[in-house]
């Protein structure tokens, strides 16, 4: 697969099959990108990696492969690639400051989130970096 393709899945599956602004959508793909810059990671590393996009992961099957019925489409989907593709390339700015965590406002806090500096909420996701790294 490639890294557009797990990043737009992951924007899809976090925040744009929920109809999300615009700018939560690009903060789903900086918040990948970043990990995997971080990490020194793949973006498929990151988006697949073992409970991290939770919205991801009733759309895969046992062995991570993504299920026919849950394969998105049309324009909302090609807009989502496109998102995907843009931050890939650099051509976003980072609108997180630096986040490279967020959950949604409708669960409890995560526990993470004490050891964590907040950068912004954008659409439902409140977004985090650790503390002590400048965006």
């Amino acid at each position: 697969m490639t890294s557009t393709m797990c990043v737009a899945l992951a924007i899809w599956f976090e925040s744009a099959s929920s109809n999300q602004p615009i700018d939560d959508q690009y903060s789903i793909a900086l918040v990948v990108v970043g990990r995997a810059h971080d990490y020194g990671w793949k973006p498929c590393d990151v988006v697949f990696e073992p409970k991290q996009f939770s919205s991801l992961n009733h759309a895969l099957d046992d062995l991570g492969n993504l299920k026919p019925e849950y394969l998105p489409h049309g324009k909302a989907w090609r807009e989502t690639k496109n998102i995907a593709m843009a931050v890939l390339r650099g051509d976003m700015p980072d609108i997180t400051n630096g986040a490279r965590f967020y959950y949604a406002d409708y669960i409890r806090a995560p526990g993470w989130s004490r050891d964590m500096t907040f950068t912004g909420k954008h659409g439902k996701h409140f977004y985090w970096r650790q503390t002590g790294h400048g965006a």
